[in-house]
């Protein structure tokens, strides 16, 4: 599916509660100033301890690919109350204007369970709090960490090991509305092969170079 140009009330283009078992791939998000998925759960608090809940799980993302809009402070994944795992692989999810975030993780817990890699990714916000998922006790933890991709590769021993930043130059002529991958894109053959996501946004088949491409256009 293809999304542009959207906005709304909480900012998301996708907007997921209690959700499980997920897959969302070959998808492609642009222009949108607010959040493209938004996994939306929420605090609720009990003697001064968050209780977070009400988001994702068990969702995979594979293969999207979403370029914000200029000026936009949102993120291309935020994640609120997630109570399973959550894997983010292949996906190119880009803010080539410094001020919005590939990934956007409200909680420690969401933390906990997010496995990401072979990403295109600039930017992270990580708020690093302490609720009751991961506290036995009332702990002074509140703390935003905005991390450029090399420090979240470091940071707590995160994934992203095989990720890389990029911006609109990824793309042959995203002027034009053309988000298929550069001849020289430092995207072609980054992704992972992931043998259930075998054809591309277009259906062409994957892959068809060394490995799969990163995002939602797979091309020889």
């Amino acid at each position: 599916m293809q999304y542009q140009g959207c906005t709304s009330s909480e900012g998301a283009v996708v907007c997921l509660q209690y959700a499980d078992q997920i897959l969302i791939q070959n998808n492609l998000f642009y222009d949108n100033s607010g959040h493209a998925i938004f996994c939306n759960g929420f605090k609720d608090w009990r003697k001064d301890i968050p209780v977070i809940e009400g988001g994702c799980s068990n969702m995979k993302a594979y293969h999207n690919t979403i370029a914000m809009a200029q000026n936009s402070t949102s993120a291309a994944f935020y994640f609120l109350g997630s109570w399973g795992p959550i894997a983010l692989l292949n996906n190119i999810m880009i803010d080539s204007y410094s001020t919005g975030y590939g990934i956007w993780i409200e909680s420690t817990r969401d933390y906990g369970f997010i496995s990401s890699d072979y990403n295109a990714l600039n930017q992270v916000y990580y708020h690093q709090t302490n609720d009751r998922a991961v506290a036995s006790s009332k702990q002074d933890v509140d703390e935003i960490h905005r991390l450029k991709l090399s420090e979240w590769q470091s940071f707590q021993k995160m994934n992203e090991k095989n990720s890389f930043s990029g911006n609109l130059t990824l793309f042959k002529a995203p002027n034009r509305g053309d988000w298929t991958l550069a001849p020289l894109s430092p995207g072609i053959d980054k992704g992972t092969v992931i043998p259930e996501i075998s054809l591309d946004l277009r259906g062409n088949p994957r892959a068809q170079g060394a490995s799969a491409h990163a995002g939602a256009f797979e091309q020889k």
